[in-house]
């Protein structure tokens, strides 16, 4: 086997999961020092689904490809939350404006 994770095969079959709309993106990377790197895949559910029942289905998709330890959910987002988010940074209560601190 070679020094490489199968980056396409991942794709594709995270790709199936977008189709059916259980993800809204997510995103591939190798992880450790083994030769060949392991896969490690975040993604970004569906707001409307649980993270057990899509991390039930990508350990199922994904199996022999990326280990179950290494699909990490990631919070949902959800437009609501956003425009709420950003009309308080707008119009903070002191009168100041909020600056955007790097992370």
């Amino acid at each position: 086997m070679g020094s490489f994770i199968h980056h396409d095969l991942i794709a594709e079959k995270l790709e199936m999961a977008r189709t059916l709309g259980l993800v809204t993106d997510y995103a591939i990377a190798a992880v450790g020092q083994a030769r060949p790197p392991e896969a490690s895949v975040r993604v970004w559910r569906n707001p409307n689904a649980s993270n057990e029942a899509i991390k039930d289905y990508l350990v199922r998709l994904l199996a022999g490809l990326v280990a179950a330890e290494h699909i990490v959910m990631a919070t949902p987002f959800v437009a609501g939350e956003a425009v709420a988010d950003e009309s308080a940074r707008e119009a903070p209560a002191g009168g100041t404006a909020a600056a955007p601190v790097a992370a």
